[in-house]
């Protein structure tokens, strides 16, 4: 278990940017129901502690029925833009106070709650970690942690458990599932056809304007 979380900041540590293949999917415990997204993400990290990220869902699986669909999340330079392109609309919010960075991976702060880029013992500060057991359904040759908030924590009122799948060669999670503070609804985000190092620019996270579409504009709201 210490050998993973020291795997997982230095990954953290000494990772400039990734693409990947991403599929999201969402269950309702009380109903056993779940819906997906898939499509893939960009994410990159400068040396000054700031980041960026952006992902694009292609398609969306509700029940046996599959969509097409055209839907984007970007966040960088503090703002994080929700762009439907079918719907030709666009929510543009403003997450931080102007000036400020955007560390991805800040636990209790950061878009993503996850032990990457942090130090095991403030890992351990937050969350009582334990080893599971390989599963036959779980990501080849990859580890599974389990992380539950301490009680009394920000984290504790969002999650009421983390469970993270490290690939063993990489040192990258690959998957992770979120379960909120209540219980009632789970996240799963699995990653694939990893790339590090993808050598990604400006271009990879600019976003044209669109003509003609809705636009709503939150500023940083304190």
């Amino acid at each position: 278990m210490d050998q993973v979380l020291a795997a997982l900041q230095t990954r953290g540590d000494t990772l400039h940017d990734l693409s990947a293949d991403v599929a999201l999917t969402v269950t309702d415990q009380t109903t056993a129901t779940s819906d997906s997204e898939s499509g893939t993400i960009l994410l990159q990290q400068s040396g000054g502690g700031d980041g960026r990220v952006r992902i694009h869902f292609m398609q969306r699986t509700e029940g046996n029925k599959i969509f097409d669909e055209d839907h984007e999340f970007t966040l960088a330079d503090g703002w994080l833009v929700d762009r439907d392109f079918k719907k030709k609309h666009e929510d543009r919010k403003q997450v931080v106070r102007p000036g400020d960075k955007v560390n991805l991976f800040q636990l209790g702060d950061g878009p993503f709650p996850l032990p990457i880029g942090q130090k095991p013992q403030v890992v351990r500060n937050g969350f009582d970690v334990s080893l599971v057991a390989a599963q036959k359904d779980d990501p080849p040759d990859s580890v599974h942690l389990l992380l539950k908030p301490k009680p009394q924590t920000d984290l504790a009122s969002k999650f009421a458990q983390i469970d993270v799948w490290t690939d063993r060669q990489m040192g990258m999670p690959v998957r992770i599932v979120t379960v909120d503070s209540d219980g009632q609804r789970s996240r799963t985000a699995d990653l694939t056809n990893i790339k590090l190092d993808a050598h990604l620019t400006d271009a990879d996270f600019s976003l044209p304007n669109e003509p003609g579409w809705d636009q709503v504009v939150e500023p940083f709201r304190p």
